[in-house]
């Protein structure tokens, strides 16, 4: 019934789907109204059913999605097709009081090293998330973002650097497609250009920023 609070239109409909040559999907909820969805946050069970039955996604844009990234990391791994992801974090004003999507776990898991255990220098044999992505598209809050020094920045980058190969024989070795095409957009805040000008040498890698300055 349309009158229980609990029961939402989206949710529903992304579960009862079944779209097996499904290639693009945009999760647009920046707008997102009752019944449809109340403050754009719902169960994550449904994304799950709907992505575990769309075996040939190969674009995701999650737009304003209120999820945490442990959720977010979770869908993923379902969709090892995905090539081009492109996330819209919340950049408001109340950006401490909603679950955040792009944080260091959620780069941790994108990046081709491990991180906590090896130098950066050596790949690992580990399960690799998105092991096909080339484009990647992220829009974080610099109120988050750009904290304690710029960390999360820091690691972005290396991220892109473990996920870029000089050589096509590289990505057969790894089973990791190279990256091509990355873009961060910082709302509110300037990131240091010594720490982006990393990506300035990379052959073949389009690196643009957007930011405050």
């Amino acid at each position: 019934m349309l009158g229980e609070p609990d029961y939402y239109l989206l949710p529903s409909l992304l579960s009862s789907l079944h779209l097996p040559s499904l290639t693009s999907i945009t999760l647009d909820l920046t707008a997102a109204k009752a019944p449809f969805l109340r403050h754009a946050a719902f169960d994550p069970e449904a994304l799950r059913d709907f992505f575990k039955k769309s075996h040939a996604l190969a674009s995701l844009t999650l737009d304003a999605l209120v999820i945490n990234d442990e959720d977010t990391l979770s869908l993923l791994r379902l969709v090892p097709s995905l090539t081009k992801l492109t996330i819209h974090d919340h950049t408001s004003r109340d950006v401490v009081l909603q679950p955040i999507t792009v944080s260091r776990r959620f780069l941790q898991c994108l990046s081709s090293y491990d991180l906590d255990r090896i130098a950066q220098t050596t790949l690992t044999a580990r399960r690799l998330i998105l092991p096909k992505l080339k484009h990647l598209s992220l829009t974080v809050s610099g109120k988050t973002f750009l904290a304690q020094e710029q960390d999360l920045v820091k690691l972005f980058v290396n991220v892109v650097l473990s996920r870029w190969f000089p050589r096509r024989d590289f990505e057969q070795d790894y089973g990791v497609e190279s990256l091509k095409y990355v873009k961060l957009r910082v709302v509110n805040g300037s990131v240091g250009k010594d720490i982006w000008d990393q990506l300035k040498c990379l052959d073949g890698m389009v690196a643009i920023l957007e930011d405050s300055d």
